[in-house]
């Protein structure tokens, strides 16, 4: 979004444009997940296994999902589609971004908005550790790590990211070393986070800036890279695979797994690996196939209306 934002020069009626655009394109497959998972859903629930997919589709839930406000919503947060919640936040974040971009122009900023948004998360979730008598949890984690606002400096480490690569590649070594130093730093974390009750809080930064000096890593690699390649081409399918993975690791994969008894294997890390790998390509594989039908119509169909209202160009 910055990219997109800075090519358009920064102009209001530009950046909204933008936002509205991003709707458009998250709208249509988002649709399309809620009838995909219902009917999975239902489909359980008719042949006895209830427990393999069990969303609550009541008509408030749905209605918040259709509308993309479920992330200010507990009950529709992540019972609707899974993983829905980040869809949630990120819709939030695209109705800010017009707003934090006019005022969010380089690195200094971003640092300051990160800061904020650190001390202030903090804040709230030691409030709300000490007000509940218990972590209020939907789909068996805690809800607060699903919210906007602890997920505020993952979008604050995404533009740092694209301030800081706009600069002349400096001192590689430098970003290289960082990386693999964050990279450990999370993978501690995650060892140790069963001792601490509000690991949740926490992860989701962590990972933020793993993903930040990763970025750096991979610019200085050559962009003809095959690594860069692949990455590249994920990326442009990210959305899609995200919502097309659950259905391959709840279904093919959950039941590989269970035949295979994984945890009688040697080396069960190796076939998960494996299984991963398999899902991700099959994922990839329904993204490109769907796009022309859904991602790519929808943002079509915003293109034509922004148009007409004469918002974009």
């Amino acid at each position: 979004m910055p990219f997109d934002a800075e090519s358009r020069h920064l102009e209001t009626r530009n950046l909204r444009f933008l936002s509205a655009r991003r709707f458009f394109r998250i709208a249509p497959l988002y649709y399309v997940g809620i009838a995909l998972y219902a009917s999975l859903s239902a489909f359980y629930a008719g042949v006895g296994t209830p427990d393999r997919y069990n969303g609550d589709y009541s008509a408030t839930n749905i209605f918040a999902n259709l509308f993309l406000i479920h992330g200010l919503y507990l009950p529709a947060n992540n019972n609707i589609v899974p993983g829905g919640w980040s869809i949630g936040c990120g819709v939030l974040f695209y109705a800010l971004f017009s707003y934090l971009f006019m005022r969010i122009r380089n690195e200094v900023d971003c640092r300051k908005f990160i800061a904020f948004a650190l001390i202030f998360n903090a804040l709230i979730q030691l409030f709300f550790a000490s007000a509940l008598e218990k972590p209020v949890t939907v789909g068996g984690y805690p809800f607060l790590s699903y919210f906007f606002i602890n997920q505020l400096p993952v979008f604050g480490f995404g533009m740092l990211l694209y301030f800081s690569l706009q600069k002349e590649r400096r001192q590689p070594l430098f970003y290289l070393g960082r990386c693999g130093f964050f990279f450990a730093l999370t993978a501690l974390f995650f060892h140790f986070a069963s001792c601490f009750p509000l690991t949740y809080a926490w992860l989701p930064t962590l990972a933020a800036l793993s993903f930040f000096y990763l970025g750096h890593f991979l610019s200085a690699r050559t962009s003809s890279g095959f690594l860069c390649r692949v990455l590249a081409g994920i990326g442009r399918r990210s959305y899609s695979i995200y919502i097309f993975h659950f259905l391959f690791a709840w279904n093919l994969l959950g039941t590989t797994s269970y035949l295979l008894n994984f945890s009688a294997l040697r080396f069960p890390a190796v076939a998960w690996t494996v299984l991963l790998a398999f899902n991700l390509a099959l994922s990839y594989a329904l993204a490109v196939a769907s796009g022309p039908f859904i991602e790519n119509v929808g943002i079509e169909w915003g293109r034509q209306l922004m148009r007409r209202l004469g918002l974009g160009r």
